[in-house]
């Protein structure tokens, strides 16, 4: 048995209506294909970046369990064909999925694991700063205007001789 991190999208109003129904209807297909839920965790609701379906708003849930391999892709089959569930992801976790342990947002949606974007211009002695080259100015010659300039003189001298 394979160790499984599965992120659920669900509809929002099914979450807050009957919560106990809903992770009953995930752990009821876990355990029809031979797996042992270890934990559930709900990341809350979240807008979605773009509407799916007539969701507009929905509800992650991330479920850790064991599988065997080959129940892996009967189980997705299943939850995919769920009304429940809108969108789903399944990942072994090999000891590498410790990224997405804890929810990624706060309680107002903001990312706190997001260091804060700044200026490296603005920042003295940063690194980026440090290392930059320095913006030059173009020389005289390479002036698109006068190249123009000077072709053009010289087909009125031959024209003119």
């Amino acid at each position: 048995m394979n160790r499984y991190e599965g992120m659920f999208l669900v509809d929002n109003t099914t979450v807050n209506n009957d919560w106990d129904n809903l992770v009953g209807h995930i752990q009821g297909i876990l355990t029809k294909h031979n797996s042992e839920n270890i934990e559930t965790q709900k990341w809350g609701e979240r807008k979605l970046a773009y509407k799916i379906g007539e969701h507009v708003h929905g509800t992650y849930i991330l479920v850790r369990f064991d599988a065997p391999n080959i129940a892996v892709s009967a189980m997705r089959k299943e939850f995919e064909l769920s009304d429940k569930i809108i969108r789903l992801l399944i990942l072994r976790d090999d000891g590498n999925l410790s990224m997405i342990s804890t929810p990624p947002f706060d309680e107002e949606g903001k990312n706190e694991n997001e260091a804060p974007v700044t200026d490296a211009k603005a920042e003295e002695g940063s690194e980026v700063a440090e290392n930059a080259a320095p913006v030059s100015e173009p020389d005289s010659g390479d002036k698109p205007d006068e190249g123009v300039e000077a072709e053009a003189e010289s087909k009125e001298e031959e024209v003119t001789a």
